[in-house]
Parts: C-alpha cells; sequence; structure tokens
C-alpha cells in the first residue's frame, strides 16, 4: 500500500468512528431501551415488534438488558439499542430471573390481555362470516337467489 492510500483509509476510518460516537451515544444505566426484533425471530406474525428494557449494567460497550420477565441472557452493543427519552422500566421492577430473547417475546405475547380479547373477537366476527356463508350457499342452491 502507498502511504497516500494508507493516510485516506486512516482519514476515512476516523471519519466513520467519529459519526458513529455521534450517532451511537454511550447509554447509561437505567435507560429505557427499545430492542428491535427481526422478522425471523418473533413468535408470531402478530407478535411484538420491539422488546421494551432497562439497562441494568455496562461493561465496556456491551449492555445487559433487563426487562419486566426478568434480565435477558444475551448482551447488547450500543448500535443494536434505540435509547427511549423517558424512562419506562424502573430498574428494581427487574426480577433476578435469566431468560432468553424469545422467552421474553412469548410471554409478552401471551400475557397482554386485549390481544385474547383480539382473538375473541376475531373468532367471533369469524363464526358469523362462516354463518352467512352457509346461508347464502344455502340460498342459492335451492333457488331463493338467482344469479
Amino acid at each position: 500500500m502507498t502511504a497516500v492510500t494508507k493516510r485516506c483509509q486512516e482519514k476515512q476510518q476516523n471519519r466513520i468512528l467519529n459519526h458513529a460516537s455521534k450517532r451511537f451515544s454511550l447509554a447509561e444505566v437505567e435507560d429505557s431501551v427499545i430492542i428491535p426484533i427481526s422478522h425471523l425471530d418473533k413468535v408470531h406474525s402478530l407478535g411484538p415488534r420491539n422488546i421494551l428494557g432497562c439497562i441494568t449494567s455496562r461493561d465496556g460497550t456491551s449492555y445487559s438488558i433487563g426487562t419486566d420477565k426478568g434480565a435477558l441472557a444475551v448482551n447488547y452493543t450500543r448500535n443494536q439499542l434505540e435509547v427511549c427519552p423517558t424512562k419506562l422500566l424502573p430498574l428494581d421492577s427487574i426480577p433476578p430471573v435469566s431468560i432468553t430473547q424469545r422467552e421474553s417475546m412469548q410471554s409478552s405475547f401471551l400475557g397482554i390481555s386485549s390481544n385474547s380479547a383480539c382473538c375473541k373477537k376475531a373468532k367471533r366476527v369469524a363464526s358469523q362470516i362462516m354463518r352467512y356463508i352457509v346461508v347464502l350457499t344455502n340460498m342459492f342452491s335451492v333457488g331463493v337467489v338467482k344469479s
């Protein structure tokens, strides 16, 4: 490598690192964070898109995250987190249990009562639609309704 090429690459490296340090500033302990869930890791198609957590500790550039169901077993880096402007989850509300990301998603999806109410309503609507379809097919087969 020539000296000019090496100097240009170092300059570009410094520029990228400065940009990343501005974009991903250090998060503090007790900050509320959002961890996006990839489409491959979702439990259901209707499952949560993010995990809400709180930073429990920081070790250099890795963060330990706790949720309302327990502490996540994996540490995250700053670029995997989005810091919330307000503190949504207090640090003392995190139980001392280690859970995986998938367990956190399952428990948050199954534990929300509005989702179960939504599923019950969807089942009722689906059964009503099926009754209407049966009635209409019977009407067409008998000849009450002409097509």
